[in-house]
């Protein structure tokens, strides 16, 4: 078997890290689709925080907050049908 992957990702980790959020997505376009669970109760304070970041950068955004544990295909398609319509 032969194949060739390639994955570009940058992370950003350390303390303060998380508030480059905002920046970064502005850096990669002007709109964003937020994916996270159906009741985000547990990171509710993460998703507002991302929430407002982006919009301080004038990123507009589109919020998909209908992911359970070990989501479905359905699940996915939704969401970049989601994302495709807005």
């Amino acid at each position: 078997m032969r194949f060739s992957f390639y994955n570009p990702v940058r992370l950003y980790f350390g303390a303060g890290e998380f508030a480059r959020a905002g920046r970064e997505a502005k850096k990669m376009g002007r709109k964003a689709l937020l994916v996270s669970y159906r009741r985000p109760t547990r990171i509710q304070w993460i998703v507002q925080k991302v929430e407002e970041m982006l919009s301080a950068e004038n990123v507009e955004f589109v919020s998909f907050y209908e992911i359970l544990p070990n989501p479905e295909l359905g699940q996915i398609e939704q969401a970049a049908d989601l994302c495709r319509s807005s």
